[in-house]
């Protein structure tokens, strides 16, 4: 069975250029940026995998944990190849994930 840990996020549409910028400035994965904090928590999730028995019932494989960054709006991030996090992860709820 596969699990997914899915962080929700409502950003403003970026429409200009300084405001692309600015949305790329707070997911870069840089120590205590917006992406670096979801990053983080999955860490988290992932180290403490054995805790979630208590709450859903079993204890989700490693292998089969999935981490999602999922947004209101199309991200100027989803495009960017170089951050700590496959672009593939990160996108509006109305498109399809890639496993």
């Amino acid at each position: 069975m596969c699990s997914y840990f899915i962080e929700c996020k409502r950003l403003q549409f970026a429409k200009t250029i300084p405001e692309i910028a600015e949305v790329c400035n707070k997911f870069k994965g840089d120590a205590k940026d917006e992406l670096r904090k979801h990053l983080n928590r999955v860490e988290f999730l992932e180290s403490n995998l054995k805790n979630f028995k208590r709450v859903i019932g079993f204890i989700p494989e490693k292998s089969k944990t999935f981490d999602r960054l999922v947004t209101n709006t199309i991200v100027p991030m989803q495009f960017i190849k170089d951050l700590p996090i496959e672009s593939s992860k990160i996108g509006p709820i109305n498109e399809p994930f890639v496993l």
